[in-house]
C-alpha cells in the first residue's frame, strides 16, 4: 500500500441484467497524482467510480482505502463519501438547490460542521471554480459548461482528499473542457487525488500523470502516460488511438529528426525543445 491511496484487489461486479461490468480487476491508485481511467463505452470505468465511491457493492472482491477495507454500513459510508467526491458526467442529476450558493453549501453543512466553517468552505470552492459571481443563480439557469463547475465546487466544499470526474469534458466545447481541466490541474496541485475517465487519448496524455486502461471490465494497463500509450496492440485492444503527439514524436524519431534514447514530450512546446536541441 505504500504510496498508494487506493488499492482493489479481485474486483467483480455484476448488475441485475447480468452484464458482467468488472471481472477480476486488482490495480492500486498513486496518492496525490492525476489519473486518467480510460477505456471504450462499456469497458467498466463508470462502475468502478461507482464501487469505489460505495454506490455498488461488488459481487467479490476488496476495495482499501489508505490501508482500510472499505465497508457498508452508514457510518462507513458517509465517512469514505465525505473523503472521497464523484462529479457525475451529467452535472444536472447532482444539482437541485435553488441557488448555486446553496448548492455548494449543502455538503459541508450535512458533515456537522459550524455554519462559519462551512461558509469558508464555500467561499473557498466558488473562488476556485470561478463561480462567485452565478452564487444567486438558480443552477438550471446555467449553460451546461457552468454547471460542471458548480458540480465541481460543490463537492471541493466537502474538502475531499480524492475528487472523481467520470468524463469531466463529456458534451463541453473546447473552451468550457479547457477550463474544467485547467481547474482539475490546479485541484491537483492543491495536494488531491484527481481521477478522471475518459476515452480521449489526447487529453489523457497531456494531463494524467498516471494512466489506467480497462477493456470489458479487465485491466490491460497502467502506469506513466508516455509509457502506457506506445503499446499500439494493446491501445487497439481497448478500442483507443495513439495520441498525436506521440506518434509524430516517434514518427520523427524513427526519421532521425530527434535524437535515440530522447524522453516521450508532454506537450507541444517540449517537442519542439527536442527538435531544436537535435537539430
Amino acid at each position: 500500500m505504500d504510496g498508494n491511496i487506493i488499492e482493489i484487489r479481485d474486483l467483480s461486479y455484476s448488475y441485475p441484467d447480468g452484464t458482467l461490468a468488472l471481472q477480476g480487476l486488482s490495480l492500486a491508485m498513486p496518492e496525490g497524482k492525476r489519473i486518467a481511467v480510460l477505456g471504450a463505452n462499456g469497458s467498466g470505468k463508470t462502475t468502478l467510480f461507482l464501487c469505489l465511491n460505495g454506490l455498488l457493492r461488488p459481487r467479490q472482491g476488496k476495495i482499501f482505502y489508505r490501508g482500510e477495507e472499505l465497508r457498508y454500513d452508514k457510518k462507513s459510508l458517509l465517512r469514505l463519501r465525505s473523503r472521497l467526491g464523484i462529479v457525475f458526467q451529467d452535472p444536472e442529476i447532482q444539482l437541485f438547490a435553488s441557488s448555486v450558493r446553496q448548492e455548494v453549501a449543502f455538503g459541508p453543512l450535512n458533515l456537522g460542521l459550524e455554519e462559519r466553517e462551512a461558509l469558508v468552505r464555500v467561499e473557498e470552492a466558488l473562488c476556485l471554480t470561478g463561480t462567485k459571481d452565478l452564487e444567486q443563480k438558480a443552477p438550471h439557469m446555467l449553460s451546461y459548461g457552468q454547471k460542471k463547475q458548480v458540480a465541481i465546487a460543490s463537492v471541493l466544499a466537502m474538502r475531499p482528499e480524492i475528487l472523481i470526474g467520470d468524463e469531466p469534458t463529456a458534451w463541453l466545447d473546447r473552451q468550457h473542457a479547457c477550463r474544467v481541466m485547467e481547474l482539475l490541474h490546479e485541484i491537483s496541485a492543491k495536494g488531491t487525488t484527481v481521477i478522471i475517465s475518459t476515452h480521449d487519448a489526447d487529453l489523457a496524455y497531456s494531463w494524467a500523470e498516471e494512466v489506467i486502461v480497462l477493456q470489458k471490465g479487465k485491466l490491460l494497463s497502467s502506469g506513466p502516460p508516455e509509457h502506457v500509450f506506445q503499446a499500439g496492440e494493446m491501445l487497439a485492444a481497448a478500442g483507443l488511438g495513439q495520441p498525436l503527439l506521440l506518434q509524430l514524436f516517434l514518427l520523427l524519431k524513427g526519421k532521425g529528426y530527434i535524437l535515440e534514447g530522447a524522453a516521450a514530450p508532454r506537450t507541444p512546446e517540449a517537442l519542439a525543445g527536442l527538435l531544436k536541441g537535435g537539430s
